[in-house]
């Protein structure tokens, strides 16, 4: 194994984390922008079909 290969690997193991870490970011803020959402207007609520306002 060379020099290049082993440099290569390297930056293939940083640039995977860098991408994990902000996949990781990026869902994580979607996840808590959807939580922030008022009631009447949940995701849960349109996936179950209810409609605004009546409970």
């Amino acid at each position: 194994m060379n020099i290049n290969s082993l440099v290569k690997r390297k930056q293939l193991l940083w640039l995977s984390l860098v991408a994990a870490t902000v996949g990781t970011a990026i869902a994580a803020g979607w996840y808590l922008s959807d939580i922030d959402r008022p009631v009447s207007r949940s995701s849960a609520q349109l996936a179950v079909g209810i409609a605004p306002g009546s409970s």
